[in-house]
């Protein structure tokens, strides 16, 4: 017996003086295939620096923030607009026997980390951000990320002050990268001076997502902001639902979109957007998102590439209905509907494209909308506004004009007045 007992004993050192270095290799492993997953064909995330200890590692990765959208809010920040942000995350991770008894919400785990995100400016000045991020990867190999930061304000060099409330997101990845959840409750965030205010919040995220075998990531997200003030426009329960199918190969997307109380210059009430796109090749969609991710601000893609893959879209004979439009004006609502059906088989020529389509559309636009396009709006909006006026083909609806437009065969009739179509 006792020899049984040292022998156990001896074996189980040996597992925990092993374990560290292997389970050390693992979360390796798994950070790379992470990387590669969000780089796709780009290099926007590129590791720094990698060093792996026996019970300990650290990396240091950088992402170069290329969406001309999140380059504008890092410029609020970094008040430099010139140049390329990046975001630095620098992890401090722990294996092996460390993490499987270190407890917390979920003491069990192969490696604990810890991250801090730093904003480097196009100087190369760095800006600590708030909060913190800690991930674990748990004994099923999946990664559960939460990012967490404490109510503070701080006022910026430019004059303006930033505030928050507590925060918390937690995001869990699956094993292989193809299912994702996001659980979240944020905070109310401001930025203001004393003669503008822009501030969002509370908001919750909720998506439960999971990749198909064609590529694109098909599940439910759901968005809810319980109030939105952008200078001088303002919103209440601002909702974002979006439902991603991949079924027998065809993809479809339903988007739904509303806000209450919509309020500012020309704008009072409920606006409201539901959108359905179905019947979309699923392989050819996935493709096509993925040449459109190694252009972030839409630079010139390999025309060949995208064509093909538009080809492919068209000939599975897409549907697209815009079920609810709807903006609220003082003086009357825009509101609309429209639907589009291209024929299975359709090819991507103008011409092909022009004979395979058929569709329809109702519009109902305030008056006043006309009268300003038609002093303010494009020399093509103008243009077109006068044409319809000038053969009577807008019809008056009490304070709004009523459109309906149909498409079939290569004839367009806008009011039951036919349209020229050029076909090329």
């Amino acid at each position: 017996m006792k020899r049984f007992i040292i022998i156990v004993l001896l074996l189980a050192t040996g597992a925990v003086l092993a374990l560290p270095g292997a389970v050390g290799v693992v979360a390796e492993q798994q950070q790379d295939r992470l990387v590669g997953e969000i780089n796709g064909f780009s290099n926007q995330l590129v590791r720094e620096r990698y060093e792996r200890n026996w019970f300990s590692s650290e990396s240091r990765y950088r992402y170069s923030i290329e969406d001309e959208q999140l380059r504008r809010l890092a410029a609020a920040v970094t008040e430099e607009p010139e140049g390329t942000p990046q975001l630095i995350v620098t992890t401090k991770m722990y294996h092996g026997p460390v993490p499987l008894i270190s407890g917390g919400s979920s003491p069990l785990a192969w490696t604990d980390m810890d991250s801090s995100l730093v904003l480097r400016a196009p100087s190369g000045e760095e800006i600590e951000l708030p909060g913190e991020l800690r991930s674990r990867v748990e004994p099923d190999g999946s990664t559960r990320f939460i990012y967490s930061a404490a109510a503070e304000t701080r006022a910026l060099d430019n004059g303006l002050t930033l505030a928050w409330q507590d925060t918390r997101v937690e995001i869990t990845l699956g094993r292989s990268q193809e299912d994702l959840g996001v659980d979240g409750d944020i905070g109310v965030i401001r930025l203001f001076d004393k003669d503008a205010e822009i501030r969002v919040g509370p908001a919750t995220v909720a998506s439960d997502q999971e990749k198909s075998r064609n590529g694109i990531w098909t599940g439910d997200t759901d968005i809810r902001v319980s109030s939105v003030v952008l200078h001088e426009v303002e919103a209440d329960n601002v909702t974002l639902a979006l439902r991603v199918l991949d079924d027998s190969d065809l993809a479809s997307y339903a988007v739904n979109l509303g806000a209450l109380n919509l309020r500012g210059e020309g704008l009072t009430g409920d606006a409201r957007i539901d959108f359905l796109a179905q019947r979309l090749d699923a392989e050819a969609l996935s493709g096509l998102l993925e040449l459109m991710g190694e252009y972030p601000n839409g630079g010139p893609m390999p025309v060949t590439d995208r064509d093909a893959l538009l080809r492919r879209i068209l000939r599975g004979g897409p549907e697209i209905t815009v079920r609810t439009l709807r903006i609220p004006m003082s003086e009357a609502d825009l509101e609309g509907d429209a639907h589009i059906v291209v024929e299975p088989g359709t090819g991507a020529t103008p011409r092909e494209l022009a004979r395979g389509l058929e569709g329809s559309a109702t519009l109902l636009v305030p008056k006043s909308l006309i009268e300003q396009l038609k002093t303010n709006g494009t020399a093509e909006a103008r243009n077109a506004i006068e044409l319809m006026q000038r053969f009577r083909v807008l019809k008056p609806e009490g304070n709004r004009y009523r459109i309906e437009a149909k498409y079939a065969g290569s004839l367009l009739s806008v009011n039951g007045f036919p349209v020229p179509v050029p076909v090329f």
